[in-house]
């Protein structure tokens, strides 16, 4: 039964985890404050973390069990606490600083806040004619940066040149730059 409530537990967490990463695109906190963006973004993980400990201590002190059920319900708790708290992780968490910047660079090259992305990609793209879109079998979405950035998008596509060539956008002198602006605001 004991390793019954450690595997619910852990669903919940995993499940409590993912959600709040989710929360996290639709409303990312600002770089700007350091302390607070940490927190914010890995909240899930110290949660799922929080779940366990007071399990994990229970079990290794009570009498009532012997040491091999001890080690057998220790071990799984930790090794669930463990995933838990991995999962919770958010390693690429998203800034409001990113969205403002990639919003901006979308508005400048297109004129528009207005990108399209497809379901199985990583990144945005700037017209419905981009190779990238017309190769793909998955559903395409278009909207503002913000809503490709909330699906779990990473940003706009840094191959900026041939993009804004298949788009048939101007190329900005300033290219480099607009592309180092990205790199910046995505922490890269």
């Amino acid at each position: 039964m004991l390793l019954g409530f450690i595997a619910v537990i852990g669903a919940l967490a995993i499940g409590g985890s993912l959600l709040w990463k989710k929360a996290n695109r639709l409303d990312p906190a600002s770089r700007k404050q350091p302390v607070k963006f940490f927190i914010q973004n890995q909240l899930g993980a110290f949660i799922s973390l929080l779940a366990f400990l007071p399990l994990i201590a229970m079990i290794f002190p009570n009498k009532d069990m012997d040491a091999k059920q001890k080690g057998i319900a220790g071990a799984a708790g930790i090794i669930v606490a463990i995933a838990a708290t991995a999962i919770g992780i958010d390693f690429k968490p998203l800034s409001q600083e990113q969205v403002a910047v990639e919003s901006q660079v979308v508005t400048q090259l297109v004129g528009e806040d207005h990108v399209w992305w497809s379901g199985g990609g990583r990144v945005v793209h700037l017209c419905e004619g981009a190779s990238d879109i017309q190769n793909t079998t998955t559903p395409v979405a278009s909207g503002p940066i913000a809503d490709a950035l909330a699906a779990g998008k990473e940003g706009i596509t840094l191959r900026l040149a041939s993009e804004l060539a298949q788009c048939g956008l101007a190329v900005p002198d300033n290219l480099s730059e607009i592309e180092q602006w990205v790199r910046t605001a995505r922490g890269v």
